[in-house]
């Protein structure tokens, strides 16, 4: 293959956008972005470095790999896939054989890989491989709930096994629109519990790591296939979205030899190929990491790692087409913020004064890397912030619909 070679991301999102502007603006490299269901597609989809195709259904593998091998045959003999989304790397994997015959891209060949796209078989692999995770229960019946109760301590976090279970209109019209709900006691679980089983979703319910959200941290890491870790950055989250269960807001790469270390040992232990972004959280009392969970693809703050000088995408694009890499290490002290959640974070954060609205804007004054906002590429950002405008307003006139047809119905009663 040559330098030239197209790349095809599977996803059009914060990190199909980051990785269009290292790949096409810095490297001269032709980026198509695949953007699959009948969702609106993401503000990403605007930028200048993006080409879109618009495929099927999220989950229709079949409809996917023949809209793939059209276009492959639209492109040059071999195409790098790009995944940038976990369910796509899980796809890549699914689909290895079939897919290599046109396509380049690197995938760890593994069976636990398929385990660790979900946070039950996450669970399942964190107990065979004795990583360091939180105590945790995968209960399938209320019986089975029960029983796994008198193992843990309150307070406990529930999550679904995959995420999207639980924002869907159904779940959400249930309350159950989080990414984790923390509960203090039976009753609470046991509602959790109920309403999850609604929507058809199964849960993992875990001890709560005690700590700050500034005690949470990602290891980045790009292990080759001889298992030579050619990348790392080490990233702290200093304020997450939402506060206490969220995503990185603000984060900063840092220096910490403990959590370095944590991570290096978890990818060590699984003998984990490709890319892979370890979620670990230090425990306030007893002072050591503790693993949240194992991202598959490009994080949303790789804008960050790129500016701290791990270019991610491309050292994954330069092994697809067997070219030569060079080692990287992140400089530290390098920020990075999500301005649209860390604005809603910070009001929560200034509530409590953990975080004021003049440290706040300060740290936006700082220039930190951001994902959306570009002056070379501005209508990913301008989309962004139209949507925002709309829905806020959309919300705002409904309100005041709704009051007034309170007010006329109070009016009504009184007569």
């Amino acid at each position: 293959m040559t330098a030239t070679a197209p790349v095809v991301v599977l996803g059009v999102n914060e990190m199909a956008l980051a990785a269009a502007r290292t790949l096409h603006g810095r490297h001269g490299v032709r980026v198509i972005g695949v953007h699959c269901g009948e969702q609106l597609v993401a503000p990403a989809a605007y930028s200048r470095h993006l080409e879109i195709k618009h495929g099927p259904d999220v989950g229709d593998d079949a409809a996917l790999l023949d809209l793939l091998e059209r276009l492959a045959a639209e492109l040059p003999a071999e195409v790098v896939l790009l995944p940038a989304q976990d369910s796509a790397v899980l796809f890549l994997h699914r689909h290895r054989v079939r897919l290599l015959r046109r396509f380049r891209f690197f995938v760890w060949d593994s069976d636990v890989l398929a385990k660790l796209g979900s946070k039950r078989g996450l669970a399942a692999v964190a107990s065979s491989y004795s990583l360091p995770a939180p105590e945790t229960i995968t209960p399938v019946s209320s019986a089975e709930l029960e029983a796994g109760m008198e193992r843990l301590e309150f307070p406990l976090l529930v999550k679904p096994e995959f995420t999207a279970q639980w924002w869907t209109d159904e779940a959400i019209a249930l309350g159950l629109g989080h990414k984790a709900i923390a509960v203090n006691d039976a009753a609470a679980l046991r509602d959790v519990f109920e309403r999850s089983a609604r929507v058809r979703a199964r849960v993992v319910i875990q001890s709560i790591i005690r700590g700050r959200d500034s005690d949470h941290w990602s290891y980045g890491a790009f292990v080759a296939a001889n298992g030579e870790t050619i990348a790392e950055i080490l990233v702290r989250k200093l304020r997450v979205h939402p506060p206490a269960f969220g995503i990185g807001s603000y984060v900063v790469t840092a220096h910490d030899e403990g959590m370095l270390r944590a991570g290096r040992d978890v990818l060590r232990k699984l003998d984990y190929r490709g890319f892979a972004s370890v979620q670990l959280k230090r425990d306030r009392d007893a002072g050591v990491p503790s693993l949240i969970e194992i991202n598959l693809r490009l994080p949303t703050w790789i804008e960050l790692a790129i500016a701290a000088g791990v270019d991610f995408p491309h050292l994954y694009y330069r092994t697809c087409i067997g070219a030569t890499t060079s080692h990287a290490t992140a400089r530290v002290g390098r920020y990075w913020m999500s301005l649209g959640r860390d604005w809603r974070s910070m009001r929560s954060y200034a509530r409590t004064g953990e975080w004021t609205w003049l440290q706040w804007l300060s740290q936006c004054l700082a220039r930190p890397a951001r994902v959306a906002f570009r002056w070379t590429d501005p209508l990913p950002a301008t989309v962004a912030a139209w949507r925002r405008l709309r829905s806020s307003f959309g919300r705002r006139v409904h309100a005041n619909h709704a009051a007034q047809a309170h007010e006329t119905r109070t009016l009504n009663e009184s007569r």
